[in-house]
């Protein structure tokens, strides 16, 4: 996700992850890379599968996945930030 606060460019870690499967604008702020399997922003696979499709008992653990099944209790954000931000909590997503 490209917000203000991001670094620009490959001056971004954010850009530098994801350099090999897109195209990085050099002048565009690199601002958050989400891994997960949320719905609106699934992470994929290199074979373009759904991170969820791979999920199974044996990775999550048997509780994890009674209770979520095939998505991820979490979602990762890496971020690449220019300046500080506040801390922010959403306990309840």
């Amino acid at each position: 996700m490209s917000y203000e606060w991001g670094k620009v460019g490959l001056e971004s870690k954010v850009a530098n992850l994801i350099q090999h499967s897109n195209q990085v604008d050099i002048h565009k702020p690199y601002a958050e890379l989400w891994m997960g399997t949320h719905p609106n922003a699934p992470s994929k696979l290199k074979n373009g599968e759904l991170l969820s499709s791979i999920l199974t008992k044996d990775i999550l653990g048997e509780k994890v996945f009674e209770k979520f099944e095939k998505k991820l209790p979490f979602l990762l954000k890496i971020l690449s930030i220019k300046k500080a931000l506040s801390i922010q909590a959403h306990p309840d997503k």
